[in-house]
């Protein structure tokens, strides 16, 4: 929720499960100011409110204090919680910002509050056991899981991806401490110390240019660079280009890199995954978190549900499940290998009545991205900007795929104008009528006839709209990456201008000549548990946009009787069409119009041009003055001549 949203980075992942979480709330009555603390960060809960000039701590305060999940009037005992919790203090003053800060953050000298001090304090325990005490270096160790071991055996490529799909990287050995480090760690989750067959990358390879050894992230490994080569190692040429560490030797060799072997990711942060395409009415969760934990008779992590699901590998059935913690007959199968379960994958659910079926089969999605990333088919993360933007990005070319920017739905009718748009504020239209804003810039002034009143003008017509009615889905800052084809102007409205003082009363054309796209504006909305994630963004928030080259030949009425010294003026007058009219209120949007046209004709020269709202329409007016020496020349000195 908002309230548990970190108040600068705007992370709703401040809280993290199987770790130990740090909270404080302090309020100060007389200033009414409010503050929740969360793991040394402040949460948006951190300013005045208002809300609370009202509230009296009951004189019994310290006969009502609970922990747990607890009924709202407490007149039932707490029920039992899922975690755990510890280090409960209660101060009769409001903590200072940075005490609220140090005691989240483990940061400085420990201290207990002065109403309530877990050391010496007695509760009342109900449903709920008391497990150990925990020190405070052990509630406040690192949260960064840092390099972990993953025991599974795998090739240098798909063991780097995998790292990449975990939000972290391969581990590359680059110093003895670290080296003597993953050692340690190997070991633990290989009892037998048997040489044969016992290694894991070293995050080394030369596959790109022979004898140069290159980190995943473009490290060139130094003459003088750490690196423990067994005696006679590297030796494999062409056909052994990964670097693996035999950690019975503490040495280095060179493999294939198609060898399978197990490996390191530095994880700086523990990921956070997302089950998205989960039916809503499932029982599972659809947010895990990661664990550090592997089972004694497994070599793969386990996944923990935020509430009560699990997902992790079943040596059993050889397979990856997804088993609801509460009752284990429920569960769900991925069609995957002994990999982890990451990407689009077929979950077949078992014993789950309330999906209608039973098996009943899903295609769902698990992967670690953010709101701010895609994922790729294959749990691979990249950034959403380069979803659907023409450049494959994705391993798979899944970013390339369902690129459809403007969502419709069944109700939407083509032939509608637009409601007008609803004020947030107010809860109410802004207007009767939906505006479509248009300007101009006139290009060339093509011809001037006054013989058949009339002038012909090229110029392009800029026209902007919103729809409310739409969705749009994978805007980009760049508005022409977010063009609008002649198929999509097909399936949606847009708005019918006619060109009144045309002989043919002629109007808008929208075919290939025009060019429309959606201007990014407004925020986006994104859902982590739909299946294809993608921003989307309210089609009343971002306008559309539409642009065309017309060549239009309109009337004007000239006025000769004051030859040659006369100023002339002519209109070309715009305004919606037929029913449209009732609903749709044509606008000028600045700067009106612009004049890119030589302003010296042959016969006039320009001398002012303006934009103007009538009541039904919109006009845009081009005054003209005769060029009179040019007129004298032309057409008076030759007749005196004569």
């Amino acid at each position: 929720s908002w309230i548990l949203t970190d108040g600068e980075s705007g992370s709703s992942e401040i809280f993290k499960t199987h770790e130990w979480n740090h909270v404080c709330f302090s309020f100060d009555y007389h200033t009414k100011i409010v503050r929740l603390g969360v793991n040394g960060r402040f949460t948006n809960v951190n300013g005045v409110d208002h809300r609370l000039e009202k509230i009296k701590l009951p004189s019994d305060l310290l006969q009502k204090i609970y922990l747990g999940r607890c009924p709202w009037n407490f007149t039932d005992p707490c029920s039992k919680h899922n975690g755990m919790f510890t280090d409960f203090n209660l101060w009769d003053r409001p903590l200072s910002p940075k005490e609220i800060l140090d005691w989240t953050g483990c940061r400085g000298d420990k201290f207990y509050g002065n109403v309530v001090d877990w050391r010496t304090s007695k509760w009342k325990i109900w449903n709920m056991e008391v497990v150990e005490d925990y020190s405070y270096e052990q509630i406040c160790r690192s949260r960064v899981p840092g390099i972990t071991h993953f025991p599974t055996q795998m090739t240098f490529e798909d063991a780097s991806v995998l790292c990449s799909k975990m939000r972290s990287s391969l581990t590359v050995i680059s110093d003895e401490a670290t080296q003597n480090k993953t050692i340690d760690i190997f070991f633990k989750h290989h009892d037998d110390k048997d040489p044969l067959g016992l290694l894991f990358w070293n995050g080394w390879s030369d596959q790109h240019t022979d004898t140069v050894y290159q980190s995943p992230d473009g490290r060139i490994m130094g003459n003088d660079s750490f690196q423990p080569w067994y005696p006679g190692e590297p030796n494999g040429g062409k056909f052994e280009n990964c670097g693996v560490v035999w950690p019975h030797l503490n040495a280095w060799n060179d493999e294939a890199c198609s060898t399978l072997a197990s490996f390191f990711c530095t994880l700086q942060e523990g990921p956070i995954f997302w089950m998205r395409g989960l039916p809503k009415n499932s029982k599972m969760d659809s947010k895990f978190s990661w664990t550090g934990e592997i089972p004694s008779n497994s070599n793969r992590y386990i996944l923990q549900g935020y509430t009560d699901s699990l997902i992790f590998w079943d040596v059993q059935t050889q397979s990856w499940k997804l088993e609801l913690s509460s009752n284990k007959s429920i569960y769900a199968e991925a069609d995957a290998s002994e990999n982890y379960p990451l990407g689009l994958q077929n979950w077949t659910f078992h014993n789950a009545p309330e999906l209608g079926r039973s098996p009943a089969s899903f295609t769902l999605s698990l992967s670690a991205c953010n709101e701010e990333e895609f994922n790729c088919a294959n749990g691979v993360c990249i950034s959403m900007s380069e979803r659907c933007n023409n450049v494959i990005n994705c391993p798979d070319k899944s970013d390339e795929i369902d690129c459809k920017m403007i969502q419709i739905d069944d109700s939407y009718i083509k032939h509608v104008p637009p409601i007008p748009i609803l004020d947030q504020k107010t809860s109410s239209r802004q207007s009767s009528q939906s505006h479509v804003f248009m300007n101009m810039e006139i290009l060339e002034i093509l011809e001037i006839s006054e013989v058949d009143y009339k002038f012909t003008v090229q110029y392009q017509l800029n026209l902007k709209w919103f729809d409310p009615a739409l969705t749009f889905a994978n805007l980009k800052e760049n508005s022409i990456l977010n063009a609008i084809t002649v198929d999509m102007m097909d399936d949606i409205w847009l708005p019918q201008i006619t060109f009144e003082n045309t002989k043919q009363k002629d109007v808008t054309q929208f075919d290939k000549t025009a060019f429309g796209y959606v201007v990014l504006k407004g925020s986006k909305s994104y859902q982590p548990r739909v299946l294809s994630n993608t921003h989307t963004y309210q089609g009343s928030e971002n306008p559309i946009v539409m642009k065309r080259i017309y060549s239009t030949v309109f009337s004007c009425d000239y006025q000769l009787r004051y030859y040659p010294f006369e100023k002339q003026e002519c209109f070309m007058e715009f305004s919606t069409l037929g029913k449209d009219s009732s609903y749709v209120s044509l606008e000028i949007e600045e700067p009106g119009v612009q004049f890119k046209a030589p302003k010296e004709l042959t016969q006039y020269y320009i001398v002012n041009f303006t934009a103007e709202k009538l009541s039904d329409r919109v006009r845009i007016r081009i005054e003209m003055k005769r060029r009179i020496i040019e007129t004298i020349l032309t057409t008076y000195v030759p007749s005196l001549l004569i």
